[in-house]
């Protein structure tokens, strides 16, 4: 799923990783403050569900653990993201979403080094977004989840069950498990309920807790120097407080952001993304003056019309995705290609599929 900011050729690229579930469609709304930020001067915003993760059902009955979520996003590295033509690349991970993706740049780093190459100029940022790194016995929560994950087959059974009840019901069901819930994290959860999809959820859960289950490696983060930065929230389940204090103690210098106004699931709610947004927009913007330069002029007098036209590009991508996803095969040997459709009524927005 993504959408791009000028229906021209992009000058840099944002890659939005999902926690755990890794359903992409949760991060619409952040990814619309992301449009609305960026501007219209040749940015594509793009997101990637997890392998099994979707709602399109692609997962067959086939499981992903944690390290297989981690060749899969090497392999959407390799392919598509940081493929030769393909501009600079920022990334934006949430949750294990961080440490699947520190470990597959750290995996394509150590290939494209033993081949004499680099790779700092085509991925200049990596942004992590309440990082989770290591498990963390003291909290009740998190002890709860790890048996919750051990009955992963039972809880994707459940779930198809639930998906297939009535659209109402599914609402009331919905509204009693997270109550207030915004319009787009419902429609997420409810696109979420199939037996694969939970399945799939519940054991990358399991995989976590057992191999993060030692003491954080902040080596994966202190390896990326000046391109990494943090993003962390109080009350924080998943990077506890004593976490934060030893992240800091191992990485003094670290580029950190630091907010009262966010909880973990911050895509969640409106008001969160678009705060997350506008951390991640100071913080490269300050690794890429240039770019700054650019986007403000795109934040003048049409930002509302681009967010329009990204906000039907995103609905309608997401659609699309859907389908096409319907008809692929394996996700874990995945065709990466990106298919570029029409351009949206407006002609700022190009509508951009991810295969993926």
């Amino acid at each position: 799923m993504g959408l791009a900011c000028s229906s021209s050729k992009p000058l840099l690229q944002l890659l939005v990783v999902p926690g755990n579930p890794g359903f992409c469609g949760f991060y619409d709304k952040f990814m619309l403050q992301l449009a609305q930020l960026f501007g219209r001067h040749n940015v594509d915003i793009m997101a990637v569900s997890h392998a099994g993760h979707d709602s399109a059902g692609l997962s067959r009955g086939k499981v992903w653990c944690l390290d297989s979520q981690i060749q899969h996003k090497v392999a959407l590295l390799k392919e598509h993201v940081l493929a030769p033509g393909r501009p600079p690349a920022v990334i934006l991970a949430h949750s294990i979403g961080s440490y699947i993706m520190l470990q597959a740049v750290k995996q394509l780093e150590q290939e494209m080094q033993a081949a004499g190459t680099h790779l700092q100029q085509q991925l200049p940022k990596v942004v992590l977004l309440m990082p989770f790194m290591a498990t963390d016995w003291s909290s009740s929560r998190q002890r709860v989840l790890r048996f919750a994950a051990s009955l992963a087959p039972l809880l994707g059974a459940v779930a198809g069950a639930v998906g297939r009840l009535p659209g109402w019901l599914q609402d009331r069901l919905v509204a009693l498990v997270q109550p207030g819930v915004e319009p787009h994290a419902r429609g997420s959860m409810k696109a979420l309920m199939t037996a694969g999809g939970v399945h799939n959820n519940f054991h990358l859960a399991q995989h976590e807790f057992r191999d993060l289950d030692k003491p954080a490696d902040f080596g994966l983060i202190r390896r990326l120097g000046q391109r990494a930065a943090v993003v962390c929230a109080p009350d924080d389940m998943w990077f506890p407080q004593q976490h934060y204090q030893q992240m800091r103690s191992a990485l003094p210098g670290i580029e950190e952001y630091w907010s009262d106004q966010l909880t973990h699931a911050f895509c969640l709610e409106s008001h969160q993304c678009k705060h997350v947004a506008e951390l991640v927009y100071a913080s490269v913007t300050s690794s890429m003056p240039h770019l700054a330069a650019c986007t403000a002029q795109g934040l003048q007098a049409d930002s509302g019309d681009l967010a329009a036209a990204a906000a039907e590009t995103l609905a309608q991508g997401a659609t699309d995705t859907q389908q096409q996803q319907s008809d692929q095969a394996e996700v874990g040997a995945v065709d990466m290609s990106v298919l570029v459709g029409e351009e949206a009524a407006s002609g700022q927005a190009a509508k951009v599929k991810v295969a993926c």
